[in-house]
């Protein structure tokens, strides 16, 4: 004899197979998986895009969407390296912080060592090419290396920089490649700057100068080395000595290839 229930099923909308019912619990059941279950691990719904409505017809982020998730992307996992270290992160912490399943993180990067080796990099990149107005250095020579030793003495001491070169250097020995990615950029806007100046002085002959890159690398040296060094220790000047140590630094760089008798100093001689 059949139920209340299965006589007003079959009453409004027909006989159906037994098998084709499905109960509330079986239905509550079939739901829990969430969306997007299947493959490399997920974390929910990736709430990383605008919406189907903003996305393209076959369902991929839009160029925007893409450019949006990957700069969020970056700036969690940097965020998170910095504050577990390589080891204790996961891709699973990464891709909740992020906003975005497992599946998108693992599209883009397959394993932990290629995501920390593009993030360090790009965030360590990203500090050192902020980009110098080299029409705002003044044409003076004094006046010019001190604006440019400024700026190296900022980023010396910066915060974000100074975690990043720790953990750059903690992890060198297991990431060899830090160290080639250290050399290209040495190649700075600011490192850019010092050497146009030179140039300039050097063709109006009030300096004399072997070698423009190698000296202005030993003027970035004399400025920033020790600084970012003490930095990375959690050490700081305070700014009055800061500044002496600057004006010293360039005072002395000028000593060295002026021209000799410009303004009582000796010029500098190729050995």
């Amino acid at each position: 004899m059949r139920s209340e229930a299965e006589a007003i099923e079959v009453g409004t909308s027909g006989a159906r197979p037994r098998h084709a019912r499905t109960t509330r619990a079986g239905a509550a059941r079939a739901d829990t998986s969430g969306p997007d279950s299947s493959g490399p691990g997920t974390t929910g719904p990736d709430t990383s895009g605008a919406g189907a409505a903003g996305r393209s017809r076959t369902g991929r982020p839009t160029p925007t969407e893409a450019a949006e998730i990957t700069a969020r992307l970056r700036r969690a996992a940097v965020e998170i390296f910095l504050r577990d270290g390589y080891d204790r992160t996961t891709m699973e912490a990464v891709a909740q912080a992020a906003g975005i399943t497992k599946r998108t993180l693992y599209a883009r990067f397959p394993d932990k060592r290629t995501l920390f080796l593009s993030v360090i990099s790009w965030a360590l990149a990203r500090h050192e090419n902020d980009p110098v107005e080299l029409d705002t250095v003044p044409d003076d020579l004094a006046e010019g290396l001190t604006v440019i030793a400024r700026s190296l003495l900022a980023r010396a001491v910066d915060p974000d920089l100074v975690a990043l070169h720790r953990m750059a250097i903690a992890e060198a020995a297991r990431f060899p490649e830090f160290a080639a990615h250290s050399r290209t950029l040495a190649w700075s806007p600011r490192l850019q700057a010092v050497m146009s100046l030179l140039r300039r002085h050097i063709e109006r002959g009030t300096i004399v100068v072997d070698d423009v890159e190698i000296a202005a690398e030993q003027f970035i040296a004399l400025v920033s080395m020790s600084p970012a060094w003490l930095a990375t220790f959690g050490v700081t000047r305070d700014p009055e000595v800061s500044e002496r140590h600057l004006r010293h630094a360039v005072a002395l760089f000028l000593n060295g290839v002026r021209r000799r008798g410009d303004a009582g100093l000796p010029a500098s001689r190729s050995r």
